[in-house]
Order: C-alpha cells, then sequence, then structure tokens
C-alpha cells in the first residue's frame, strides 16, 4: 500500500555534500560510488563526515567478478554500467580489498559478495559487494 510520506530530497555532488558534519543516522549508498572516477576515497570521505557517530552506511558496488569487467565489450544494452561507459563516465569495480582499504574509517559489520541471476532486461548476472559498515 502506499502511504502519504513527507519526503524531501535534495541533489547535490559527492564530493562535497551540503550537509552539516554527522548529519545523517543511515546512509543507503547502491551503485553510487562505482561512478565517481578518481574521486571515490574523497566520497567515501564525505559519507563518513555526515553519518553520525555509531550508525550504519550501507554500500552496493560493482564487484571485479562482474562479467562486464572480464568482458567489457559486453557492456552495451540497457545496463546502467553500458549507459556510463558509452558517455565516457568511468566505472570502478572493487575487489573485497579494495572495498575493505577504501571503508578502512569505519568499522566493517559485514561484507558479502553476492551474485545474482541473470536479468531478464540484460541477460547479465550482476556481481556485487554488498557492505554494511557503522562509523
Amino acid at each position: 500500500t502506499s502511504k502519504n510520506l513527507d519526503i524531501s530530497y535534495q541533489i547535490s555532488d559527492l564530493l562535497n555534500l551540503p550537509y552539516k558534519d554527522e548529519t545523517f543516522d543511515f546512509i543507503l549508498a547502491g551503485h553510487s560510488i562505482e561512478y565517481t572516477g578518481n574521486n571515490i576515497e574523497k566520497v567515501v570521505s564525505e559519507l563518513h563526515r555526515v553519518l553520525l557517530k555509531d550508525k550504519l552506511i550501507y554500500v552496493r558496488a560493482l564487484s571485479k567478478k562482474h562479467p562486464f569487467f572480464k568482458n567489457p565489450e559486453n557492456i552495451y544494452g540497457n545496463s546502467a554500467v553500458g549507459y556510463a561507459i558509452k558517455r565516457n563516465i568511468p566505472v570502478k569495480y572493487f575487489s573485497e580489498q579494495e572495498i575493505k582499504n577504501l571503508f578502512k574509517d569505519f568499522k566493517i559489520e559485514e561484507i558479502r559478495h553476492i551474485e545474482h541471476e541473470p536479468s531478464k532486461r540484460t541477460g547479465v548476472s550482476l556481481n556485487e559487494w554488498v557492505l554494511l559498515a557503522k562509523k
């Protein structure tokens, strides 16, 4: 059922979030950090800055086990990765150690690698890292 929720949102730059330190009690970063080019460390630093102490961040990010990483000529189609590559937006794929290093200032509660069933839209299995960490 749908409810009338009072929700506000703001489009902003992940490199310079327009929020005070320790503003949010939860952050969901679903397939966003991998599209920030060479600025990934700065983005994670900004996410850390705006997260309240002892609160959680949930991150989903592409894995180096993803078929598009292994076989980049198959990136096209209706996928977000294909969209980005066609527009010369760099896409980062992560190993487990890279994810751990990137979130070293957080206490990692859980990290899992997930390989999903092939998408009906793209025919490709999404391989991703799922991380739950606390500031």
